[in-house]
């Protein structure tokens, strides 16, 4: 299958991270940079070389937003390291890697696709252990900084949440041979 993926970085981190978009989601987008309706080809068709620029100053603007998201624990310069058009033969980690992925759903008008951003659970592992730490000693000197109230108006706004954990699999047979 055609898809677009393109390889990051960041200079404080350690490993690669890896953001794919299906190839209709990546011509709806760049159609959109054009200034189209943001409609996906109809045929699917590899990515010319002036689309493959539009599509990673996409990109570099989605991890720019990824890279903010982790700020309270430390400011991340990411960058784009590659791209392929294809994950058949990528491979960023061994196949033991605790992987950690963000499947992010993306519409516009009649469109809908789903970004894949995953990264090796090393690469944000201190990240996650500065952010838990802060919010320990937060919840230890009981600060608030500030209030939070509800509004109406988000009583009937539907936010859907999924979560997915597959910890291990193990085959039948080692299952059974399992001793406590």
């Amino acid at each position: 299958t055609l898809t677009h993926i393109s390889l990051f970085d960041a200079e404080e981190l350690n490993g690669v991270g890896i953001m794919e978009a299906p190839l209709p989601l990546a011509t709806a987008i760049v159609n959109r940079i054009l200034g189209g309706t943001g409609k996906p080809d109809a045929q699917p068709r590899e990515l010319t070389e002036i689309e493959l620029v539009l599509i990673d100053d996409a990109m570099a603007i989605i991890l720019e937003e990824w890279c903010h998201q982790w700020t309270k624990a430390r400011k991340l310069n990411g960058r784009l390291i590659g791209k392929e058009s294809s994950g058949r033969f990528l491979k960023t980690a061994s196949d033991e890697t605790i992987m950690l992925l963000a499947k992010v759903s993306v519409s516009w008008e009649e469109q809908s696709s789903v970004l894949h951003i995953a990264v090796p659970y090393r690469m944000v592992e201190g990240l996650i252990k500065e952010l838990t730490e802060q919010e320990r000693k937060y919840i230890q000197m009981g600060h608030i900084s500030k209030r939070l109230h509800w509004s109406a108006s988000y009583d009937d706004l539907n936010v859907p949440v999924f979560a997915q954990w597959r910890a291990c699999q193990l085959p039948v047979q080692d299952l059974l041979e399992l001793r406590i």
